[in-house]
């Protein structure tokens, strides 16, 4: 048997269920809605709106984090101090001086690199970046920070495995000094919770070459809470929401 009010804020105070100690108590112990009580005992009132928000707040922090444990590398650093830091312990020495080459050679220059990301997806994936990257590097996708070759095979590869497709474009590559910059468009298409989800995005690539022609410093600059995470079930509708209050 359940206690409904009569009127709004009023209550049928003169009836026996009324006047047992946990009803009476529970009319008093907070703002919430009435707890039922059924033979003595009492049952969980349902979860006020705030409760509610919380709960719902809290799902999606734990699915957020979750994502972010799965694609973080465990030598993470934070974003700025790890790129400059890289860049400050540059040996330019050891660097090709890319903005003296001409718009052939800097194209046979990033070649295989450019080969290796248009197809993320092809078999020969660890012998491609094997050839395109030092063993020492810099390596930040906006995802996940990188200092091996060995590390960014061991992230890339099941990265690549878990999408349906990858389609890269480069739009335009130019170069100043020891840097090497790529504008570029990626389409790509993943499946998440039974979701087909295909993703357009734009971004650049700053490159650094050693004296090898291998890739000892790669800096992407892509928004890829546009990219990717907008496009998630759950975290993407809160994303656009939160977005759209700015």
């Amino acid at each position: 048997m359940s206690i409904k009010p009569s009127q709004p804020g009023s209550y049928n105070t003169g009836s026996p269920l009324a006047q047992s100690p946990a009803y009476r108590s529970n009319l008093t112990s907070d703002n919430s809605s009435p707890t039922a009580v059924t033979g003595g005992e009492r049952l969980p009132a349902k979860p006020t709106s705030r409760r509610r928000h919380l709960l719902t707040g809290a799902a999606v922090i734990a699915v957020f984090g979750f994502m972010l444990a799965a694609c973080t590398s465990t030598k993470t650093t934070t974003y700025v101090s790890g790129y400059t830091s890289a860049i400050n312990q540059t040996d330019n020495a050891g660097l090709i001086d890319a903005g003296a080459m001409s718009e052939s050679e800097l194209r046979d220059l990033t070649q295989s690199f450019r080969a290796t990301f248009e197809d993320i997806k092809r078999n020969d994936l660890t012998q491609q970046l094997q050839q395109v990257y030092a063993q020492e590097i810099y390596f930040n996708d906006t995802f996940t920070t990188i200092h091996s070759r060995d590390e960014l095979i061991t992230y890339l590869a099941p990265v690549a495995d878990r999408m349906d497709y990858s389609e890269v474009s480069i739009l335009d590559i130019s170069a100043s000094n020891e840097n090497v910059y790529m504008r570029w468009k990626m389409d790509i298409g993943f499946t998440v919770l039974g979701k087909e989800i295909n993703s357009s995005s734009i971004g650049m690539s700053q490159l650094q070459f050693n004296r090898d022609g291998e890739v000892v410093l790669h800096q992407d600059f892509w928004d890829n809470t546009e990219g990717f995470f907008r496009h998630l079930p759950v975290l993407g509708a809160v994303i656009t929401k939160t977005r759209s209050q700015l």
